[in-house]
């Protein structure tokens, strides 16, 4: 004999990740994401630091009543915006007992280092990275050498699309890249990124004084 569930007794935060899940999956299938370009990601985050993922949990959120996940970095570069020595935020979805809700965000794992590019918090005290994926860089070391990129999975030529491109990339051997790899490479040299981002914070706070 199946069951059914009033509509009386459901969790609120079961019918908002339906309502949530329905308006994600409707625009993910319309369009793609839009790319997003150096400049764009910097100016679009509130929050830009270096970091590793030292602890991930989810539940009910006592404020909202809704699903979420925490996530707390130990911060190793503050880029933008007050982080301090460890920084949590919380996204929607998680797990609470039996209870599991899954949406279209970004994840993070205990001991992976990023560069993040975070929106402010919501209304309700909700974040998310930049773009989706596009505002998370993983932070990699090329084996049997000291070299080490940051990558979000876009080449260079789109990441620094109508931008002079003031990062190098990285080879396979962790030499820089030259030519027509330079644009290709997928891999940012890690040092000059940083370099980079916290001079086009340092820019765009100028220009809105």
């Amino acid at each position: 004999m199946s069951k059914t569930m009033k509509i009386d007794r459901i969790p609120i935060y079961c019918i908002a990740a339906i309502a949530f899940c329905c308006i994600a999956v409707k625009d993910t299938s319309a369009s793609k994401v839009k790319p997003l370009n150096i400049r764009e990601l910097t100016t679009s985050a509130k929050i830009i630091f270096e970091g590793e993922c030292v602890k991930v949990r989810s539940g009910k959120d006592a404020d909202s009543g809704l699903l979420a996940t925490w996530y707390t970095f130990r911060i190793k570069t503050g880029i933008k915006g007050k982080v301090g020595d460890e920084y949590t935020f919380k996204q929607f979805g998680g797990s609470d007992g039996d209870v599991t809700v899954h949406v279209p965000t970004v994840t993070y794992r205990e001991g992976e280092t990023v560069i993040l590019f975070l929106y402010g918090d919501s209304e309700i005290g909700f974040s998310s990275s930049v773009g989706m994926n596009q505002g998370k860089f993983a932070v990699q070391k090329i084996p049997d050498t000291e070299a080490e990129y940051v990558t979000n999975g876009m080449p260079a030529m789109l990441l620094f699309k109508d931008e002079p491109q003031h990062v190098s990339t990285l080879d396979a051997k962790g030499a820089k890249a030259v030519g027509s790899k330079r644009l290709s490479s997928k891999n940012m040299d890690r040092k000059e990124f940083i370099a980079e981002i916290e001079r086009l914070v340092k820019q765009t706070q100028k220009e809105t004084q």
